[in-house]
């Protein structure tokens, strides 16, 4: 989970960040990128910044990387300069901007967050593993009408029936859910392979 302050935010500074984080778009865990951004002009719940390139780079690595930003409240003053950008947000259970720490005009941003990890089969010959298939999605060509419309005309009621508990519930939401975007958005799949 790097931490950013981009406190003397440009262009060049925005685009070197970028960079920077485009080495965590291509792998299979959740990530987590926390920090100052500075990024006043962008309104994350539009998904829009106007009049600073700065921040129009930011807002474009999120959408185009599939990342949300999960800060809702005010960081700072009236803005949301601390955010948090995650790549699996149903990863993230609770979050709170709270009184600064120290002498700091920031509000501090608690976020909770639960993962599974999964540990190694005991492969002891190194043979590489492989994991699961990481999609990164093109969210600005999404057909979100096609979406809209393949979830309204969806049996909902037979598939939560034939579902009895929460989790097996979720599991077959989960898929429909995914069988929607899959459907209906372009992506790229990156396989990633471990030797462990």
């Amino acid at each position: 989970m790097p931490n950013v302050d981009s406190s003397q935010q440009s262009e060049l500074f925005s685009k070197h960040l970028v960079q920077c984080l485009e080495s965590l778009t291509s792998i299979a865990l959740p990530c987590y990128i926390a920090g100052d951004f500075n990024a006043a002009t962008v309104d994350w719940l539009n998904l829009a910044a106007t009049h600073h390139c700065g921040d129009n780079i930011i807002l474009d690595f999120a959408i185009n990387n599939g990342f949300l930003q999960i800060v809702k409240r005010a960081t700072r003053e009236s803005n949301i300069l601390d955010i948090v950008l995650v790549n699996k947000p149903n990863t993230v259970f609770t979050v709170d901007v709270n009184a600064p720490l120290g002498s700091s005009d920031h509000c501090r941003v608690d976020f909770t967050i639960v993962i599974q990890l999964e540990l190694s089969d005991g492969m002891a010959d190194g043979s590489a593993k492989q994991l699961p298939v990481n999609k990164r999605y093109c969210w600005r060509d999404a057909d979100y009408e096609g979406i809209a419309n393949f979830l309204a005309n969806y049996d909902w009621t037979q598939l939560f029936s034939l579902n009895p508990s929460v989790n097996e519930m979720w599991t077959a939401f989960n898929d429909v859910m995914h069988c929607a975007i899959d459907m209906c958005s372009r992506y790229q799949q990156r396989q990633t392979f471990s030797n462990q």
